[in-house]
């Protein structure tokens, strides 16, 4: 197996088709924070973030941003086929769509708490989990939530089911806990470390992998009886960890590390991601093909067989580059964009329900950097979307105004 993302800050999606020997940065157009992100095949994913933030891609190269009716920022997105998945967040928020995204309905958690981890084994089977030791589960695909006791308050930060009955969660200061039974009972482990917990691994019920604070990484090898330590050679906090089988695995996180083992973790090599963002989580399809995302909207995509210094030299954005600053705004807020090549220009504003509120652009421009200024003066507070089409390439930058 070689497919997979990670996500990350700045609107960076990183993308990998060899293993992670290449990288290929994926500029989105976005700048808010990505928690989460969810692979369906090689070119099909979806990532979640700030505010509301769903960005999703059924090619590899663009990416779109969906509709989620909400403005609370999302920790964590779970498809379990291509029609049927879920999103959590803020104040306990979850959402949940049967349409492949198209619409997101709002389900009842009954928890107010923020909702960081979600996991399911089938279309009605899953678990969420977030701060305060909360840990939701469902059996009807989320029409009712019940809360389990895993004997903590403190937050839980990633979840991993290899079966409907066997499961662990992991959290703040060394939580780990497993269950055999689908939740009623969690069961504490130790996982030889002082630290907070982040990410969490399993390939079958007995190989794994947790990684967290200070560059913890330890595997075990019989189902948590024991956990042993590895030397991941980085003070850096690890965020996530993704397997795709008991000797290839990567881990990420602080300061835009990567490191890479394929000897089950004897070795972990750094690999290079050219981002200095925080890389939060990825999805692999297999081992040659990957996503990352992370801080400030970074999305990394590794490509081809090519080094990366090659690559970057030869880079070029995928869509128009679409920035705005300051956002949040009152009472204007600057517009960036950078085209590849001159073309016709359409730059417009839109508000949530897709009404046209302002045509900022619409000739030809050079290539290169331009900017133009947006003044909210007679708007109403809230949440607008800026759209730049130009020579077949559309972006989308969403800006906020608060009066």
């Amino acid at each position: 197996s070689s497919l997979g993302w990670i996500t990350g800050n700045q609107g960076v999606i990183f993308h990998s088709t060899d293993g992670g020997e290449t990288c290929t940065p994926q500029f989105n157009g976005w700048r808010d924070h990505l928690y989460d992100i969810c692979l369906l095949n090689s070119t099909t994913a979806w990532a979640v973030g700030w505010g509301g933030l769903i960005l999703h891609t059924a090619d590899g190269e663009y990416w779109d941003e969906v509709a989620s009716g909400t403005t609370h920022t999302l920790k964590s997105i779970f498809f379990v086929d291509e029609s049927n998945g879920w999103i959590t967040g803020d104040d306990g928020i979850i959402k949940k769509t049967e349409s492949g995204g198209v619409n997101w309905t709002t389900q009842d958690s009954d928890v107010q708490t923020e909702l960081l981890s979600s996991y399911f084994v089938s279309s009605s089977t899953g678990w969420v989990g977030g701060a305060d030791g909360t840990i939701l589960h469902t059996t009807d695909g989320g029409e009712s939530w019940t809360e389990q006791n895993a004997t903590t308050t403190m937050p839980i930060n990633d979840i991993e089911f290899v079966t409907e009955s066997t499961g662990w969660l992991v959290g703040d200061w060394r939580l780990l806990r497993k269950t055999t039974d689908g939740g009623l009972t969690w069961n504490s482990q130790t996982p030889g470390v002082i630290y907070h917990l982040f990410g969490i691994a399993m390939v079958d019920e007995n190989t794994g992998w947790i990684v967290g604070e200070h560059g913890t990484i330890v595997r075990t090898e019989n189902g948590g009886e024991l956990w042993l330590p590895q030397t991941s050679n980085t003070p850096n906090d690890l965020y996530g960890i993704v397997c795709v089988d008991a000797q290839t695995c990567w881990a990420f996180g602080e300061e835009g590390i990567v490191l890479f083992t394929h000897n089950g973790g004897e070795t972990w090599t750094p690999q290079r991601s050219n981002t200095h963002q925080n890389l939060y989580r990825a999805a692999f399809s297999n081992s040659l093909h990957g996503w990352a995302v992370g801080h400030n909207g970074t999305i990394l995509r590794y490509t081809g067989s090519e080094s990366v210094n090659e690559k970057f030299a030869a880079a070029i954005p995928l869509t128009v580059s679409l920035r705005a600053y300051p956002n949040p705004f009152n009472p204007s807020t600057t517009i960036s964009f950078d085209l590849p090549q001159s073309g016709y220009v359409s730059l417009q504003v839109f508000d949530m329900l897709g009404r046209l509120v302002e045509s900022l652009e619409g000739r030809v421009l050079q290539a290169g950097p331009h900017t133009t200024q947006f003044h909210g003066n007679d708007l109403a507070s809230g949440i607008y979307f800026v759209q730049l089409k130009s020579n077949q390439q559309v972006s989308a930058q969403r800006i906020v105004f608060i009066k």
